[in-house]
């Protein structure tokens, strides 16, 4: 949902190899509605694989290029694993415990 502080977008299931093409038209839909703020919620997220990473990667490239950012929220099991082995919860992405946490970091 969309928002002036920022907007929330609850991932489900897998970012995958099949998902991950549909999640970067969103990408790009919203960098085209100059959504510059985005919070992914990964509660529901079962599984991210090297496409998924190369999808929210890419968002937070093409956000921080327009100044925004991406962060990410409420992650569980597998995706949090990942995103520390590759250390992107250290060196891209912030991660909340909470969207609503998420969301207030950027401000008013």
């Amino acid at each position: 949902k969309g928002g002036a502080a920022a907007l929330e977008a609850l991932l489900k299931g897998e970012l995958d190899a099949l998902t991950a093409p549909s999640f970067k038209e969103e990408i790009e839909s919203l960098l085209a509605a100059h959504e510059l703020k985005v919070v992914l919620d990964f509660a529901e997220v079962r599984l991210i694989d090297n496409a998924g990473v190369e999808a929210i990667v890419e968002l937070w490239k093409r956000t921080h290029s327009q100044l925004g950012n991406a962060k990410i929220a409420r992650l569980v099991e597998q995706p949090r694993a990942i995103l520390h082995l590759l250390r992107l919860d250290r060196k891209l992405f912030e991660i909340f415990d909470t969207v609503d946490a998420a969301v207030e970091s950027y401000g008013a």
